[in-house]
């Protein structure tokens, strides 16, 4: 089945934790057109406009209907008096607007005209509309189209600059949806298309990848059975399962149908028949979408290439929602697949190596899924499969919400979770101001004074129970944070217990809001170190710690909380404000990383913005940079249009040499400017530097060359 408009961003591949995501389909049916008895009933929901709209039909015909019975027929040509095209309008939300903000796209059918025009799809919320990319319509069997709700002039829909988050906002209240024919060709031929099943999706198939199979194109279960097969003892059953409400992707899913009885030897299984793929250009993994029996049975998942076979770890059967399973192309019994040998199905006790799995999927001829052994209880159970791809990136997990400080009423409230402590805190209250709030209504804001004794201030959200578990993010905790204008600097810390962890020191002296993150890394610039386990004397620990024991703390974070410590003696009062922190799974777009001093026993003296290093890098790099006199600093990153695309760094900087580090993964491919602007008190002039990135389309590793200017 074809998919348009689905050509997302390839993102480089981030250390990989298998995960199943709790997720419910919930789709939301838009329209089917079974409801309507005729023509005029349709007409009473929908119409047709524009100079190239001829007429509308409801056709009953459930031979060749994708799915029910009936389904829309849009007649429109283009001729002389044409100007924009024509539209079909779905005039009942008017009257009855759908809150469509939990779904993730929208998808419909199509049957196309066999021309080489393109619709558009458009919804609004009565005063912004929001447009899709164009789609042609040149394709003449019926086509499962798809268009996720991101922000996205060419892979979602566009409202000039607007954001995704806007639109999120846009789509709580939809009162019209259209499918606009765009300036047909005027060649005065009449041109049929038909529609059916539109629907706001909780998923959206695979942005790229190798599609194994999404079950839209069958018909029928005797259809599907030519392509699959269910064997084993504990087989009982397998179909073809139409229902486009509770279906993960698209209309339709794959229906397993298995017991334990006397007769059960190893299990049952399902598996392709006659396929062949090359998956060894596939970055991440395999994915699919499965809804369990509740049992506490379990499978694995296999690959074949030829006689040699490749199993995946455990996957359990117990959560009856639809999830994601994700398998990465990794050499891991925990986490992605071990070496079956060519004896089946004997587990060898060398797992292999990942370098064995990524030339073994240069040829597949089968995928399976197996659930092994099951309990023999001779209960029948069902298993549900939807949407099997081999891809290049794994969708994200949901944040994880440390707070986003919505939910207080005041800050008598506030203070039932949050805590400011050490001896140069003031006050931290629960905002509404405008100025210090940067999502939603509420912030908290953070006051301090500096003095002769000044020690530090700290606050902390404690006791979370359950703790926050961070495990099976790749990203790392992100917030926004409003800086004090203070050459002071905050740092953040997690505990599990008494083992702590801290991330590099940052800056407070930008008083924008600004968007940072400390990634779930063990490194001493970027990301977390370990800083010992005795909560009375928190110094640093000589031994920065490893990944595997960050990763074990972060399945159990009991405390949350961010120190400004090495306050400046003097007599000044500071306020800084914090919004939304979460823990991610893919950092966002407008991320501030780190900014570390280094080397400053020698005192620039010069302006400087070095190469960076290494070079070229996959995904990030380190800039330095010497400033030759304090002030306020920036340190930004432009696309060839001049548009700003990431900021690196912007406040306050004393004298001194700097390194910043840069992540290319979430930027298109392309041509880049990063620019370094130190402005200096009481001056107009910007002293700067400039140098160009070049990020290569094939090998998605990036490099620089520098030019400088004065």
């Amino acid at each position: 089945m074809k998919k348009v408009g689905l050509q997302f961003l390839l993102l480089l591949l981030m250390p990989i934790v298998i995960i199943q995501t709790q997720l419910s389909a919930q789709n939301i049916r838009i329209e089917d057109f079974e409801k309507y008895e005729n023509v005029d009933s349709l007409k009473k929901a929908w119409r047709v406009f524009g100079y190239s709209s001829l007429d509308m039909k409801l056709e009953i015909d459930s031979l060749n209907s994708p799915i029910g019975a009936k389904y829309v027929i849009y007649n429109y040509s283009g001729n002389s008096q044409t100007t924009w095209g024509g539209a079909l309008e779905m005039t009942s939300l008017a009257a009855n607007p759908m809150d469509l903000s939990a779904a993730s796209g929208i998808q419909f059918l199509m049957k196309g005209d066999n021309s080489g025009n393109n619709i558009y799809v458009r919804f609004s919320n009565g005063s912004t509309n929001w447009a899709s990319q164009l789609i042609p319509v040149g394709d003449t069997t019926w086509q499962l189209i798809c268009i996720p709700f991101v922000a996205d002039a060419e892979n979602g829909f566009t409202n000039g600059t607007a954001t995704t988050e806007q639109m999120q906002e846009d789509l709580k209240n939809v009162t019209d949806l259209r499918v606009y024919i765009d300036h047909p060709t005027i060649d005065e031929v009449s041109r049929t298309l038909l529609f059916d099943e539109f629907y706001a999706v909780k998923f959206i198939p695979p942005a790229s990848g190798i599609e194994i199979d999404n079950f839209e194109k069958y018909l029928t279960t005797d259809e599907l059975k030519i392509s699959w097969q269910g064997f084993g003892y504990s087989t009982l059953d397998y179909s073809l399962t139409k229902d486009p409400q509770n279906a993960a992707l698209g209309n339709k899913y794959f229906t397993y149908v298995y017991t334990g009885d006397d007769n059960t030897t190893w299990g049952g299984a399902i598996r392709t028949k006659g396929f062949t793929a090359d998956f060894s250009n596939v970055k991440a993994g395999i994915q699919f979408y499965m809804k369990g029996d509740g049992s506490s049975n379990r499978a694995y998942f296999r690959i074949a290439s030829g006689d040699i076979k490749w199993g995946s770890y455990w996957i359990t059967l117990e959560d009856t929602t639809w999830h994601l399973v994700k398998i990465p192309f990794i050499a891991d019994s925990l986490k992605g697949f071990r070496y079956l040998g060519t004896s089946d199905p004997i587990f060898y006790t060398d797992i292999g190596t990942t370098e064995q799995l990524l030339n073994d999927i240069k040829g597949v001829t089968e995928v399976r899924f197996t659930v092994d052994h099951p309990t023999i209880d001779y209960v029948k159970r069902y298993l549900y499969f939807d949407g099997f791809w081999a891809v290049d990136e794994f969708p994200p997990l949901p944040p994880a919400t440390v707070d986003n400080f919505e939910s207080y009423t005041d800050t008598d409230n506030l203070k039932l979770s949050w805590q400011q402590f050490g001896n140069a805190s003031t006050a931290f209250a629960l905002t509404q101001e405008s100025d210090y709030v940067k999502e939603g209504t509420n912030a908290v804001k953070v006051s301090y004074k500096g003095a002769p004794s000044t020690t530090y201030t700290a606050i902390r959200k404690r006791n979370i129970i359950p703790g926050l578990n961070f495990s099976e993010l790749n990203g790392g905790i992100q917030f926004w944070m409003k800086g004090d204008g203070s050459p002071n600097k905050i740092i953040l810390r997690l505990f599990s217990g008494n083992e702590m962890w801290a991330s590099n020191k940052i800056p407070l002296a930008d008083t924008n809001w600004n968007h940072y993150a400390v990634p779930f890394t063990v490194d001493t610039t970027n990301g977390f170190r370990y800083l010992g386990n005795n909560p009375d004397n928190p110094v640093w620990s000589t031994d920065i710690g490893t990944q595997d024991q960050l990763m074990g703390n972060l399945s159990s974070i009991d405390q949350v909380r961010f120190d400004v410590r090495g306050i400046e003696l003097n007599d000044i009062s500071y306020t800084f404000a914090l919004d939304k922190i979460e823990g991610v799974d893919k950092l966002s777009s407008d991320i501030i990383v780190s900014v570390r001093e280094i080397g400053n026993e020698n005192i620039p003296e010069n302006y400087e913005l070095s190469q960076n290093y290494p070079n070229p890098f996959n995904p990030t790099t380190k800039i330095t940079y010497s400033i030759k006199k304090e002030g306020t600093v920036s340190l930004k990153v432009f696309n060839v249009l001049g548009q700003e695309v990431r900021v690196l760094f912007n406040g306050f900087q004393k004298v001194g040499n700097y390194e910043v580090s840069f992540d290319a993964s979430q930027l298109a491919s392309g041509v880049y400017i990063y620019r370094l602007k130190n402005r200096l008190p009481c001056e107009r002039r910007f002293p700067y530097t400039v140098a160009v990135v070049y990020v290569a389309d094939t090998l998605r590793k990036s490099s620089f060359t520098r030019q400088s200017v004065f």
